[in-house]
Protein backbone atom coordinates (compact mmCIF):
# COMPACT_ATOMS: atom_id res chain seq x y z
CA UNK A 1 0.00 0.00 0.00
CA UNK A 2 3.18 2.36 0.78
CA UNK A 3 3.69 3.12 -2.74
CA UNK A 4 0.28 4.06 -3.82
CA UNK A 5 0.25 6.51 -1.17
CA UNK A 6 3.53 7.99 -2.02
CA UNK A 7 2.34 8.05 -5.60
CA UNK A 8 -0.62 10.08 -5.25
CA UNK A 9 1.04 12.24 -2.36
CA UNK A 10 3.80 12.87 -4.82
CA UNK A 11 1.51 13.96 -7.23
CA UNK A 12 -0.42 16.42 -5.48
CA UNK A 13 3.33 17.83 -4.43
CA UNK A 14 3.81 18.02 -7.96
CA UNK A 15 0.40 19.81 -8.46
CA UNK A 16 1.23 22.60 -6.12
CA UNK A 17 5.03 23.35 -7.77
CA UNK A 18 3.15 23.34 -11.19
CA UNK A 19 -0.01 25.45 -10.29
CA UNK A 20 2.82 27.97 -8.59
CA UNK A 21 5.06 28.02 -11.87
CA UNK A 22 1.91 28.01 -14.12
CA UNK A 23 1.17 31.68 -11.68
CA UNK A 24 4.39 33.13 -11.39
CA UNK A 25 5.57 31.91 -8.37
CA UNK A 26 2.10 32.95 -6.39
CA UNK A 27 -0.01 30.54 -5.96
CA UNK A 28 -2.24 33.00 -4.20
CA UNK A 29 -3.04 34.68 -7.60
CA UNK A 30 -6.15 33.30 -8.93
CA UNK A 31 -9.40 32.68 -7.56
CA UNK A 32 -9.97 29.07 -9.68
CA UNK A 33 -7.59 26.71 -10.57
CA UNK A 34 -9.05 26.35 -13.22
CA UNK A 35 -7.25 29.53 -14.64
CA UNK A 36 -4.32 27.27 -14.67
CA UNK A 37 -3.62 25.32 -17.91
CA UNK A 38 -3.88 21.64 -15.86
CA UNK A 39 -3.29 19.69 -19.55
CA UNK A 40 0.01 19.03 -19.01
CA UNK A 41 -0.09 18.00 -16.23
CA UNK A 42 -2.86 15.76 -16.22
CA UNK A 43 -1.29 13.86 -19.77
CA UNK A 44 1.68 13.66 -17.26
CA UNK A 45 -0.19 12.07 -14.45
CA UNK A 46 -1.67 9.65 -16.66
CA UNK A 47 1.02 8.54 -18.52
CA UNK A 48 3.19 7.40 -14.99
CA UNK A 49 0.09 6.34 -13.77
CA UNK A 50 -0.02 3.81 -16.54
CA UNK A 51 3.00 2.30 -16.03
CA UNK A 52 3.18 2.21 -12.31
CA UNK A 53 0.41 -0.04 -12.85
CA UNK A 54 1.82 -1.95 -15.44
CA UNK A 55 4.54 -3.39 -13.24
CA UNK A 56 2.70 -4.31 -10.48
CA UNK A 57 2.14 -7.65 -8.23
CA UNK A 58 0.06 -9.64 -10.27
CA UNK A 59 -1.72 -11.11 -6.93
CA UNK A 60 -3.36 -6.93 -6.88
CA UNK A 61 -6.23 -6.49 -8.37
CA UNK A 62 -9.75 -8.08 -7.30
CA UNK A 63 -10.76 -10.24 -10.31
CA UNK A 64 -7.20 -10.82 -11.03
CA UNK A 65 -7.10 -14.39 -11.42
CA UNK A 66 -9.93 -14.82 -13.33
CA UNK A 67 -9.01 -12.00 -16.35
CA UNK A 68 -5.46 -13.80 -16.31
CA UNK A 69 -6.69 -16.95 -16.11
CA UNK A 70 -8.82 -15.83 -19.43
CA UNK A 71 -5.63 -14.96 -21.32
CA UNK A 72 -4.67 -18.76 -20.90
CA UNK A 73 -8.48 -20.08 -21.96
CA UNK A 74 -8.90 -17.90 -25.09
CA UNK A 75 -5.23 -19.01 -25.86
CA UNK A 76 -6.89 -22.18 -26.52
CA UNK A 77 -9.58 -21.07 -28.63
CA UNK A 78 -9.18 -20.74 -32.34
CA UNK A 79 -10.15 -17.67 -34.54
CA UNK A 80 -12.35 -19.62 -36.51
CA UNK A 81 -14.25 -20.52 -32.83
CA UNK A 82 -14.02 -16.72 -32.35
CA UNK A 83 -17.65 -16.01 -32.98
CA UNK A 84 -19.06 -20.15 -32.59
CA UNK A 85 -17.36 -20.89 -29.15
CA UNK A 86 -18.98 -21.46 -25.90
CA UNK A 87 -17.32 -19.32 -23.18
CA UNK A 88 -17.83 -20.86 -19.91
CA UNK A 89 -18.40 -19.25 -16.71
CA UNK A 90 -16.23 -16.96 -15.60
CA UNK A 91 -15.10 -16.30 -18.79
CA UNK A 92 -18.10 -15.70 -20.31
CA UNK A 93 -17.13 -12.12 -21.03
CA UNK A 94 -18.91 -9.38 -23.67
CA UNK A 95 -17.85 -9.35 -27.23
CA UNK A 96 -15.60 -6.70 -27.37
CA UNK A 97 -13.60 -7.62 -23.90
CA UNK A 98 -13.54 -11.44 -25.25
CA UNK A 99 -11.58 -10.07 -28.26
CA UNK A 100 -9.38 -7.63 -26.63
CA UNK A 101 -8.02 -10.79 -24.53
CA UNK A 102 -8.13 -12.59 -27.44
CA UNK A 103 -5.67 -10.73 -29.31
CA UNK A 104 -3.50 -10.52 -26.17
CA UNK A 105 -3.94 -14.65 -25.67
CA UNK A 106 -2.81 -14.68 -29.27
CA UNK A 107 0.65 -12.54 -29.26
CA UNK A 108 1.12 -14.24 -25.64
CA UNK A 109 1.32 -11.18 -23.72
CA UNK A 110 2.80 -11.20 -20.02
CA UNK A 111 0.90 -10.24 -17.23
CA UNK A 112 2.48 -7.16 -16.88
CA UNK A 113 2.11 -5.90 -20.64
CA UNK A 114 -1.63 -7.03 -19.91
CA UNK A 115 -2.09 -4.71 -17.35
CA UNK A 116 -0.11 -1.86 -19.30
CA UNK A 117 -2.87 -2.78 -22.40
CA UNK A 118 -5.70 -2.35 -20.01
CA UNK A 119 -4.46 0.86 -17.96
CA UNK A 120 -3.86 2.57 -21.71
CA UNK A 121 -8.01 1.86 -22.10
CA UNK A 122 -8.99 3.08 -18.90
CA UNK A 123 -6.84 5.88 -17.66
CA UNK A 124 -6.60 8.32 -20.88
CA UNK A 125 -9.86 8.66 -21.33
CA UNK A 126 -10.67 9.51 -17.32
CA UNK A 127 -8.30 11.98 -17.29
CA UNK A 128 -9.63 13.74 -20.68
CA UNK A 129 -13.05 13.63 -18.54
CA UNK A 130 -10.96 15.39 -15.72
CA UNK A 131 -9.42 17.56 -18.07
CA UNK A 132 -12.58 18.98 -20.08
CA UNK A 133 -14.93 19.52 -16.82
CA UNK A 134 -12.96 19.49 -13.57
CA UNK A 135 -11.32 22.69 -11.34
CA UNK A 136 -8.37 20.41 -10.98
CA UNK A 137 -7.42 17.39 -11.70
CA UNK A 138 -5.39 16.30 -9.45
CA UNK A 139 -8.25 16.82 -6.95
CA UNK A 140 -10.93 15.07 -9.03
CA UNK A 141 -8.01 12.44 -9.43
CA UNK A 142 -7.66 11.97 -5.82
CA UNK A 143 -11.54 11.41 -5.20
CA UNK A 144 -11.20 8.76 -7.77
CA UNK A 145 -8.95 7.14 -5.60
CA UNK A 146 -11.17 7.70 -2.56
CA UNK A 147 -14.20 6.12 -4.13
CA UNK A 148 -12.29 3.16 -5.03
CA UNK A 149 -12.22 3.55 -8.69
CA UNK A 150 -8.67 3.43 -8.37
CA UNK A 151 -8.90 -0.06 -6.82
CA UNK A 152 -11.45 -0.75 -9.03
CA UNK A 153 -9.65 -0.48 -12.28
CA UNK A 154 -6.46 -2.79 -10.96
CA UNK A 155 -9.13 -5.56 -11.04
CA UNK A 156 -12.30 -5.15 -12.18
CA UNK A 157 -11.35 -4.47 -15.96
CA UNK A 158 -14.49 -4.59 -17.87
CA UNK A 159 -16.50 -2.16 -15.79
CA UNK A 160 -13.72 -0.46 -16.14
CA UNK A 161 -13.00 0.52 -19.29
CA UNK A 162 -17.11 0.38 -19.94
CA UNK A 163 -16.82 2.74 -17.62
CA UNK A 164 -14.45 5.62 -18.90
CA UNK A 165 -15.95 4.54 -22.56
CA UNK A 166 -19.41 6.26 -20.68
CA UNK A 167 -17.45 9.15 -19.80
CA UNK A 168 -15.98 9.99 -23.18
CA UNK A 169 -19.93 9.89 -24.30
CA UNK A 170 -20.94 13.01 -21.69
CA UNK A 171 -19.58 15.64 -24.15
CA UNK A 172 -22.67 14.25 -26.22
CA UNK A 173 -24.44 14.71 -23.58
CA UNK A 174 -23.05 18.52 -22.54
CA UNK A 175 -23.48 19.19 -26.43
CA UNK A 176 -27.16 17.50 -27.32
CA UNK A 177 -26.36 15.02 -29.66
CA UNK A 178 -28.29 11.60 -28.81
CA UNK A 179 -26.66 9.46 -31.86
CA UNK A 180 -23.43 9.65 -30.61
CA UNK A 181 -24.58 9.55 -27.18
CA UNK A 182 -26.04 6.54 -27.95
CA UNK A 183 -23.59 4.46 -29.76
CA UNK A 184 -20.61 5.29 -26.70
CA UNK A 185 -23.04 3.56 -24.40
CA UNK A 186 -23.42 0.65 -26.77
CA UNK A 187 -19.56 0.45 -27.32
CA UNK A 188 -19.19 0.51 -23.67
CA UNK A 189 -21.94 -2.53 -23.14
CA UNK A 190 -19.47 -4.08 -25.88
CA UNK A 191 -17.19 -4.20 -22.27
CA UNK A 192 -19.57 -4.58 -19.72
CA UNK A 193 -23.74 -4.85 -19.72
CA UNK A 194 -24.24 -2.35 -16.37
CA UNK A 195 -23.11 0.39 -18.55
CA UNK A 196 -26.80 0.81 -19.74
CA UNK A 197 -27.18 2.29 -16.95
CA UNK A 198 -25.58 5.81 -17.97
CA UNK A 199 -27.95 6.37 -20.24
CA UNK A 200 -30.52 7.52 -17.69
CA UNK A 201 -27.65 10.80 -17.31
CA UNK A 202 -29.09 11.91 -21.04
CA UNK A 203 -32.56 12.61 -19.20
CA UNK A 204 -30.90 15.33 -16.56
CA UNK A 205 -32.87 18.42 -18.44
CA UNK A 206 -35.91 16.54 -17.93
CA UNK A 207 -35.70 16.38 -14.56
CA UNK A 208 -35.13 19.57 -11.94
CA UNK A 209 -32.15 17.93 -10.72
CA UNK A 210 -32.10 20.13 -7.12
CA UNK A 211 -35.89 19.12 -6.76
CA UNK A 212 -34.89 15.67 -7.00
CA UNK A 213 -31.75 15.77 -4.59
CA UNK A 214 -34.23 16.61 -1.81
CA UNK A 215 -36.66 13.82 -2.71
CA UNK A 216 -33.63 11.24 -3.08
CA UNK A 217 -32.38 11.47 0.93
CA UNK A 218 -35.43 10.58 2.39
CA UNK A 219 -35.66 7.99 -0.61
CA UNK A 220 -32.21 6.45 0.20
CA UNK A 221 -33.78 5.53 3.31
CA UNK A 222 -36.99 3.83 2.48
CA UNK A 223 -33.96 1.76 -0.06
CA UNK A 224 -32.26 0.84 2.68
CA UNK A 225 -34.96 -0.38 4.72
CA UNK A 226 -36.22 -2.13 1.13
CA UNK A 227 -32.29 -3.23 -0.20
CA UNK A 228 -32.68 -6.71 -0.31
CA UNK A 229 -35.87 -6.88 -2.72
CA UNK A 230 -34.34 -4.37 -4.66
CA UNK A 231 -31.31 -6.52 -5.06
CA UNK A 232 -33.45 -9.22 -6.32
CA UNK A 233 -35.55 -7.33 -9.08
CA UNK A 234 -31.75 -5.84 -10.46
CA UNK A 235 -30.83 -10.07 -10.73
CA UNK A 236 -34.35 -10.35 -12.52
CA UNK A 237 -33.05 -7.60 -14.79
CA UNK A 238 -29.76 -9.05 -15.38
CA UNK A 239 -30.19 -12.17 -15.13
CA UNK A 240 -26.42 -12.89 -15.92
CA UNK A 241 -25.55 -12.19 -12.28
CA UNK A 242 -27.97 -14.38 -11.15
CA UNK A 243 -25.11 -16.86 -9.87
CA UNK A 244 -23.78 -14.33 -7.71
CA UNK A 245 -26.95 -14.44 -5.22
CA UNK A 246 -26.21 -17.19 -2.43
CA UNK A 247 -22.40 -16.52 -3.36
CA UNK A 248 -19.27 -14.77 -1.56
CA UNK A 249 -20.53 -11.81 -2.96
CA UNK A 250 -24.50 -11.89 -1.62
CA UNK A 251 -23.77 -10.37 1.92
CA UNK A 252 -25.05 -7.34 3.53
CA UNK A 253 -23.11 -4.56 4.80
CA UNK A 254 -22.26 -2.67 2.12
CA UNK A 255 -20.23 0.40 2.04
CA UNK A 256 -21.74 2.78 4.94
CA UNK A 257 -19.33 5.43 5.08
CA UNK A 258 -20.24 5.90 1.34
CA UNK A 259 -23.27 6.76 2.19
CA UNK A 260 -22.29 9.13 4.66
CA UNK A 261 -20.05 10.42 2.25
CA UNK A 262 -22.85 10.55 -0.58
CA UNK A 263 -25.24 12.30 1.90
CA UNK A 264 -23.03 14.86 3.39
CA UNK A 265 -22.15 16.23 0.14
CA UNK A 266 -26.40 16.67 -1.30
CA UNK A 267 -26.50 18.03 2.19
CA UNK A 268 -23.38 20.86 0.97
CA UNK A 269 -24.82 21.30 -2.48
CA UNK A 270 -28.70 21.68 -1.44
CA UNK A 271 -27.04 24.65 1.07
CA UNK A 272 -24.27 25.90 -1.40
CA UNK A 273 -26.38 26.33 -4.25
CA UNK A 274 -30.12 27.04 -3.06
CA UNK A 275 -29.91 30.31 -4.40
CA UNK A 276 -31.25 29.96 -8.16
CA UNK A 277 -29.04 32.29 -9.29
CA UNK A 278 -25.94 30.58 -8.12
CA UNK A 279 -27.49 26.76 -9.95
CA UNK A 280 -28.35 28.33 -13.08
CA UNK A 281 -25.14 29.55 -13.41
CA UNK A 282 -23.44 26.51 -12.52
CA UNK A 283 -22.03 24.53 -15.82
CA UNK A 284 -24.17 21.92 -17.31
CA UNK A 285 -21.76 19.09 -16.04
CA UNK A 286 -22.55 20.22 -12.38
CA UNK A 287 -25.90 19.39 -13.20
CA UNK A 288 -25.62 16.62 -14.77
CA UNK A 289 -23.62 15.88 -11.56
CA UNK A 290 -26.37 16.62 -9.10
CA UNK A 291 -28.74 14.47 -11.01
CA UNK A 292 -26.11 11.15 -11.13
CA UNK A 293 -25.31 12.48 -7.20
CA UNK A 294 -28.99 11.73 -6.67
CA UNK A 295 -29.11 8.41 -8.50
CA UNK A 296 -26.04 7.09 -6.93
CA UNK A 297 -27.73 7.98 -3.42
CA UNK A 298 -30.18 5.61 -3.55
CA UNK A 299 -28.75 3.05 -5.35
CA UNK A 300 -25.68 2.74 -2.56
CA UNK A 301 -28.69 2.54 0.32
CA UNK A 302 -30.20 -0.07 -2.21
CA UNK A 303 -26.67 -1.86 -2.14
CA UNK A 304 -26.28 -1.90 1.37
CA UNK A 305 -27.75 -5.62 1.40
CA UNK A 306 -25.99 -7.21 -1.29
CA UNK A 307 -22.61 -5.57 -1.63
CA UNK A 308 -22.36 -6.62 -5.57
CA UNK A 309 -24.14 -3.88 -6.74
CA UNK A 310 -22.59 -1.04 -5.51
CA UNK A 311 -20.25 -1.61 -8.21
CA UNK A 312 -22.95 -0.30 -10.40
CA UNK A 313 -22.77 2.92 -8.16
CA UNK A 314 -19.49 3.03 -9.98
CA UNK A 315 -20.96 4.80 -13.25
CA UNK A 316 -22.66 7.64 -10.86
CA UNK A 317 -20.49 8.49 -7.95
CA UNK A 318 -17.24 9.22 -10.32
CA UNK A 319 -19.54 12.27 -11.39
CA UNK A 320 -18.46 13.42 -7.21
CA UNK A 321 -15.01 14.09 -8.69
CA UNK A 322 -16.64 16.75 -10.75
CA UNK A 323 -19.25 18.21 -8.77
CA UNK A 324 -16.98 18.43 -5.09
CA UNK A 325 -13.76 20.42 -6.82
CA UNK A 326 -16.24 22.52 -8.19
CA UNK A 327 -18.28 23.42 -4.83
CA UNK A 328 -14.94 23.64 -3.21
CA UNK A 329 -13.98 26.32 -5.97
CA UNK A 330 -17.03 28.67 -6.23
CA UNK A 331 -19.44 28.19 -3.50
CA UNK A 332 -17.34 29.06 -0.52
CA UNK A 333 -15.09 32.05 -1.03
CA UNK A 334 -11.24 32.31 -0.77
CA UNK A 335 -10.97 31.33 3.02
CA UNK A 336 -13.94 28.60 2.60
CA UNK A 337 -11.44 27.16 -0.11
CA UNK A 338 -8.64 26.49 1.78
CA UNK A 339 -10.53 24.65 4.32
CA UNK A 340 -12.28 22.90 2.20
CA UNK A 341 -9.11 22.05 0.49
CA UNK A 342 -7.67 20.49 3.96
CA UNK A 343 -10.45 18.72 4.66
CA UNK A 344 -11.82 16.91 1.28
CA UNK A 345 -7.83 16.12 0.62
CA UNK A 346 -6.92 14.29 4.06
CA UNK A 347 -10.06 12.48 3.99
CA UNK A 348 -9.60 11.32 0.22
CA UNK A 349 -5.74 9.94 1.34
CA UNK A 350 -7.64 8.07 4.16
CA UNK A 351 -10.72 6.69 2.14
CA UNK A 352 -8.09 5.64 -0.37
CA UNK A 353 -5.24 4.09 1.80
CA UNK A 354 -8.60 2.14 3.39
CA UNK A 355 -9.85 1.10 0.27
CA UNK A 356 -6.00 -0.60 -1.11
CA UNK A 357 -5.96 -1.78 2.38
CA UNK A 358 -8.58 -3.83 1.75
CA UNK A 359 -6.99 -5.31 -1.85
CA UNK A 360 -3.74 -5.58 -0.97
Amino acid sequence: MIPYLTFIIIAGIVALIYRGVCEGGDIRKSDGLKDVNWTPYAVCLCVALICFVAVRDITVGADNPNYLGSLHYYAGISWGEVFTAKLVWPYDYEPLYFLLTKICAHFYLSDHAFFFIIGILIYPLVFDFFIRYSESPYVSFLIYCALSLFAYSLGVYRQMIALSICLFSTRWIDSNKPIPFVLTIVLAMAFHSSSICFALLWFYKKIDVMHLLKIAIPVSFLFLALGRALAMVAVKIFPQYAHFVGSKYDVEGGSFSMLVILLFVAVVVLFALRDTNDFEKSPQMVKISIFALSLALCLQAASYSMVIMGRVLSYYSIFLAILIPYLMMHCFGRHGRVLSFYFVVPISIALFANSMATLI
